[in-house]
C-alpha cells in the first residue's frame, strides 16, 4: 500500500517529466521502423534485385504510419512495443510474398521450350541414264519325232545377240495359252511332253550385257506314234481231239488287243471252219492238217498297231 501511494504522489507532482518521457519514448519508436527496415534489407537479399528491396521499404513505411497514429493516442511503452513488433511481422510476410512472385517470374522466363530436332530432307537416289539395248533374235525350227516313252524337246534354238539363258516353254495350242501338264507326260507345267500329240513351243533368251531379251515365234512339235513289233514261232503238234492253238505272240509296243485268226491257205484268204474242227470261222482247228495264223495287234495312244501273218501250224497224226 505504501508503494502505491508514493507512485501517485510522484505522478501528480511531476507531470512535465512524464510528458517528456512519453515524448522521448515516441521518438525512439519513430526511429525503430527505419532500423527494422535496414535490418531486413541487410539480412535478406532477394534474388530478383533492387525492385524487391524498394517494395519492402514502401510496405514497411505504410504499416508504420498506421502504427504511429495508434501510438500517439495510446499511452505507455508496452502498447508501442507490440505495434512495432506487428509492423516487423507484416513487413517480413510482404517481403516473402514479393520474393516468391519474382522467383516464379524468373523461373518462367528462364525455361525455354524444347526444340524438335531438324529432319534432314530425304535424298533421292541418283538415276542412272537410260541406255538403249541392242536387239536380239531367237529362231526355233519345227520338229517331228517318234514316241519313245521319254520327254521329247524341240531342239536348240538359234540365238543372235544376247548371250543370256535360253528357256523353252511348251503349249498344247497354237496361240500358246495352255501349257503342257502331267497328262501330256510333262514333269511340270510348260515342260517338254512325252506323249503322242501336236505341241507348240516358244524359246526366250534373257537380256545380257547391252543386248535386250527376245522371244521366238511358236514352233510346232509333233510326236507321232511308235511302231509295234509282233513275233510268233511256227508250231507242230500231234492230234489230241481238241482245238489246238498256235501259242501266244510276243508284242513290243502297243498295249492294244491281240487277235489270232486261222486260215487254211498261206495267203490267209480262207478261214478255218467246222469241217476243220473249228467252233467258228477262223477259230483254232482240231483236225489233222496244215494251217496258217495271222496275228493282229491293235494300236494304242502311243503305238501303231501291227500285223503278223502266215505263221504255220501243223497238226499231225499220233
Amino acid at each position: 500500500m505504501e508503494d502505491t501511494t508514493t507512485e501517485e504522489i510522484i505522478n501528480e507532482t511531476e507531470p512535465a517529466a512524464t510528458a517528456e518521457e512519453e515524448t522521448t519514448d515516441l521518438d525512439i519508436t519513430t526511429e525503430s521502423p527505419e532500423e527494422s527496415t535496414e535490418a531486413e534489407s541487410t539480412t535478406e537479399e532477394p534474388e530478383s534485385g533492387t525492385t524487391t528491396e524498394t517494395s519492402k521499404v514502401e510496405n514497411t513505411t505504410e504499416v508504420y504510419d498506421e502504427t504511429t497514429k495508434e501510438t500517439t493516442t495510446e499511452k505507455g511503452s508496452i502498447t508501442e512495443t507490440s505495434k512495432v513488433e506487428s509492423t516487423t511481422e507484416v513487413s517480413e510476410e510482404s517481403t516473402k510474398e514479393i520474393t516468391t512472385e519474382k522467383e516464379s517470374e524468373t523461373e518462367a522466363t528462364t525455361e525455354k521450350p524444347t526444340e524438335k530436332p531438324t529432319e534432314k530432307p530425304t535424298e533421292k537416289p541418283t538415276e542412272k541414264p537410260t541406255v538403249a539395248l541392242k536387239s536380239s533374235k531367237v529362231t526355233l525350227s519345227s520338229r517331228t519325232a517318234t514316241y519313245t516313252g521319254k520327254a521329247i524337246s524341240i531342239g536348240a534354238a538359234k540365238v543372235t545377240g544376247s548371250k543370256g539363258k535360253v528357256t523353252y516353254t511348251y503349249y498344247r495350242n497354237r496361240s500358246c495359252t495352255i501349257r503342257t501338264s502331267k497328262s501330256d507326260g510333262a514333269s511340270i507345267g510348260g515342260a517338254a511332253p512325252k506323249k503322242v500329240g501336236v505341241y507348240y513351243v516358244k524359246a526366250s533368251v534373257a537380256a545380257y550385257a547391252d543386248y535386250a531379251k527376245a522371244t521366238s515365234s511358236a514352233a510346232k512339235l509333233v510326236i507321232k506314234k511308235a511302231s509295234t513289233k509282233v513275233t510268233l514261232k511256227a508250231r507242230t503238234v500231234e492230234y489230241t481231239g481238241k482245238p489246238i492253238s498256235i501259242g501266244k505272240a510276243t508284242v513290243k509296243g502297243s498295249k492294244g488287243k491281240v487277235t489270232y485268226t486261222y486260215y487254211k491257205n498261206k495267203a490267209c484268204t480262207r478261214k478255218t471252219s467246222k469241217a476243220d474242227g473249228a467252233k467258228k470261222s477262223g477259230a483254232s482247228p482240231k483236225n489233222i492238217g496244215a494251217y496258217y495264223v495271222k496275228i493282229i495287234v491293235s494300236a494304242d495312244s502311243n503305238y501303231n498297231g501291227a500285223t503278223l501273218k502266215a505263221v504255220k501250224l501243223v497238226i499231225k497224226k499220233k
